[in-house]
């Protein structure tokens, strides 16, 4: 995606991640955000490059401090579904 497509689909996600406390940034590559919050300290993951290619199942935390994430991405899905960029 270009830069104005990642910029909107930012702002469109931002207010769902805010809600858990999660800030979002964008980075130089478009597509791509940094999420900074305290839900994260301490919580095993896996690296975007080694995740990459899998079923994010695989790769999502289970413990329960990452509830939240699951929610979050279930909502993302949904949301990003219907954004433009997507047709």
């Amino acid at each position: 995606i270009d830069a104005g497509e990642s910029a909107a689909l930012l702002e469109a996600a931002r207010p769902f991640f805010e809600e858990d406390g999660i800030a979002l940034h964008p980075s130089p590559v478009p597509g791509r955000w940094l999420a900074r919050a305290h839900i994260f300290d301490g919580l095993a993951t896996a690296s975007i490059d080694r995740a990459v290619g899998w079923p994010i199942s695989q790769w999502s935390p289970l413990a329960e401090a990452a509830r939240p994430l699951r929610r979050l991405q279930n909502e993302m899905q949904m949301l990003l579904y219907t954004q433009r960029v997507n047709d």
